[in-house]
């Protein structure tokens, strides 16, 4: 399997790999998926992204035991070395406190389009890392694996698209995103309602956003994502992670930060 080393490397990859429950669609999510399989990437607009860092207090449950945590969301502009030279960026970066083991999640998206350039996985002190060209995805550090051909064009991740997705009313659409131990998944997200969010940062109006997974319905969740500038998830429940879906979390916005200093760019 393509990131076969890539899971070695990880201390916990044996577990992780265990945890993952795969489960097929049916019906009207196994049409969904197909065609989510090759449709057209939603349109993300870049200008809804601002460079700011964001609190969230955290509520995790794995196996019955419940744990408090904390996670930051650093949204910054980025120079990237590429092939040719230097290439502007954002750089989405993830990093939780607490929880079962520390983790940071980074996410390097092309300037204009969003699109994917990279996502570094930090997990317990070691880190994978994946590159995407126009067509492939590769890791860098795996000295036996070959770059995955992506017959189709993924977005970088939902904290990146939650931000830029142009919801409204009514709003739905069919995507795709790559993970590291789960490689292509295949996503519905649609507005389903508005709300107002009360969360230790304040009071927000809010769409909310039913995530679907048509490959796997233990990573379905729902986010509630600001109706207004600035575009912030305000409150999200979701799986742990994709390589921890049976257990949960909730994330409420606990405080606006602009005096933090995002994480040094990627060079």
């Amino acid at each position: 399997m393509f990131f076969a080393l890539a899971q070695h490397r990880f201390p916990l990859g044996a577990l992780i790999a265990t945890m993952v429950v795969g489960l097929s669609a049916a019906g009207e999510e196994a049409d969904e998926a197909q065609s989510a399989a090759t449709a057209p990437l939603p349109t993300l607009s870049a200008a809804r992204l601002r460079a700011e860092t964001l609190v969230y207090k955290l509520e995790i449950s794995v196996a019955g035991t419940r744990m408090p945590a904390e996670a930051t969301l650093a949204i910054a502009k980025a120079q990237v070395k590429r092939e040719g030279g230097t290439q502007a960026a954002w750089r989405i970066s993830y990093r939780e406190e607490g929880g079962v083991i520390p983790r940071s999640i980074i996410s390097i998206v092309r300037h204009d389009d969003l699109a994917p350039l990279e996502r570094h996985y930090m997990y317990d002190g070691d880190t994978t890392r994946l590159m995407f060209g126009e067509k492939t995805v590769s890791d860098p550090d795996a000295t036996s694996s070959q770059p995955m051909p992506l017959p189709q064009p993924v977005l970088a991740s939902w904290e990146v698209a939650l931000l830029a997705l142009p919801l409204a009313d009514g709003y739905e659409t069919l995507a795709r995103t790559f993970e590291l131990l789960q490689e292509t998944l295949h996503w519905k997200a649609a507005v389903v309602g508005a709300e107002a969010v009360s969360t230790p940062a304040g009071t927000f109006d809010a769409y909310k956003v039913a995530l679907t997974s048509l490959d796997n319905e233990a990573l379905s969740g729902i986010a509630w994502v600001t109706k207004t500038a600035p575009y912030r998830v305000v409150r999200r429940e979701a799986p742990y992670t994709v390589e921890f879906p049976n257990g949960r979390v909730t994330m409420e916005l606990a405080r606006i930060d602009p005096t933090a200093t995002p994480p040094a760019p990627t060079q």
